[in-house]
């Protein structure tokens, strides 16, 4: 799906007489649901391209009228979300709102639309994670009365997790239960950048994660200095199982157990293992990141 589209993207960005010249060369769009438009040759410059594809985008399939076949529906959907990544910001708000606007005549569309927006936008699976983008199409489910109100409590729940856990945003507040059962709060962890560690204690798989990560030497550099603190959470309930195996983690962690911090909790933690990045202040620098990205940025 990924080929397909940067194969589209390219086409569509490219100036007719360009796509003429390599008609030879077999260089034409893949079959989508309906005709994307392209951008005229009188612009030149790529983002401006894409800015036109896609304030134009649906122009050519009508939202009133019911999804026949949701799959092709899908690719063309993935394939909007697609171009969204390269167009300016001010002209993918505009135009995912004058698109939720056009679906919402159809309310059964409308709840399919939901669907594929968390699919392609919010899940683990989700090529684009956008909380901006997303949050457009939750504010317009959550404010659709006509949908059923189970529906709209579903996704209310996701636009407050995500709200809660916003870069910037503090977690200051939250509190942890550490291996000899004291309640602590992130507030009182003094360093200049708190690596939180969300990690379930039980899964083998994670443990042998959370090995790699106590043993990658320029991690533990950093930690010696003491500028940085790693906050290893297991996002459960304090049990004495939990507590004797905790107190096995490595010496330079801090360790706790937090419920709150769990893919189903209050805070917009998507799966584990992964990261949330704090300032010294115990505000959001990034979330949701993974452990071969940690050790990426900071280790080797």
């Amino acid at each position: 799906m990924k080929k397909l589209f940067l194969l589209a993207l390219i086409v569509a960005c490219m100036p007719w007489n360009s796509v003429n010249a390599q008609e030879s060369n077999e260089v034409q769009a893949p079959a989508t649901l309906f005709a994307y438009p392209v951008a005229p040759d009188t612009i030149k410059t790529f983002e401006n391209r894409v800015n036109y594809i896609v304030d134009n985008f649906w122009g050519n399939y009508d939202l009133s009228k019911p999804i026949a076949d949701l799959n092709a529906f899908n690719g063309a959907f993935r394939d909007y979300l697609g171009f969204l990544r390269y167009c300016h910001r001010t002209v993918a708000i505009s135009s995912v709102r004058d698109f939720l606007f056009k679906a919402q005549t159809n309310k059964a569309n409308f709840e399919k639309i939901a669907m594929l927006a968390e699919m392609g936008l919010y899940n683990v699976g989700a090529e684009y994670w956008s909380d901006e983008i997303y949050t457009e199409f939750l504010k317009a489910v959550i404010g659709n009365k006509q949908l059923k109100q189970d529906v709209r409590k579903y996704y209310a729940k996701q636009m407050e997790r995500i709200n809660r856990t916003q870069l910037g945003a503090s977690l200051a507040s939250v509190t942890y239960t550490d291996a000899d059962g004291k309640k602590v709060s992130i507030a009182d962890i003094e360093a200049d950048m708190v690596m939180i560690f969300i990690t379930l204690d039980s899964d083998a798989d994670q443990s042998f994660q959370r090995v790699r990560l106590s043993t990658d030497v320029a991690i533990n550099s950093i930690l010696d200095s003491g500028k940085v603190k790693l906050l290893c959470l297991s996002p459960e309930k304090y049990s004495k199982e939990w507590a004797h195996n905790a107190k096995g983690y490595a010496q330079n962690w801090l360790v706790g157990a937090c419920p709150e911090l769990s893919v189903e909790g209050d805070y917009d933690v998507r799966y584990t293992p992964s990261f949330i990045i704090l300032d010294k202040d115990k505000n959001i620098i990034q979330k949701n990141v993974d452990l071969e990205a940690i050790k990426a940025t900071f280790g080797g």
